[in-house]
């Protein structure tokens, strides 16, 4: 229930308005891991791919 009603006090921008400055972050955080670590960055890449694809469709799907 909370996610609903997380959804229903917020219009949709300000979510997305969100979730780009989250993605930015994220961003700097995956080229800040260094070389020897190149799995883990990857796969956190790999996964803000994924969130990035998926509001890109709920967004497409709203308009």
């Amino acid at each position: 229930m909370r996610f609903r009603a997380l959804i229903t006090s917020r219009t949709p921008s300000a979510v997305f308005s969100d979730h780009a400055s989250r993605r930015s972050r994220k961003q700097v955080f995956i080229e800040s891991i260094g070389r020897n670590h190149k799995t883990e960055k990857a796969r956190l890449q790999a996964d803000l791919d994924r969130d990035v694809k998926v509001l890109a469709t709920i967004d497409a799907a709203t308009t």
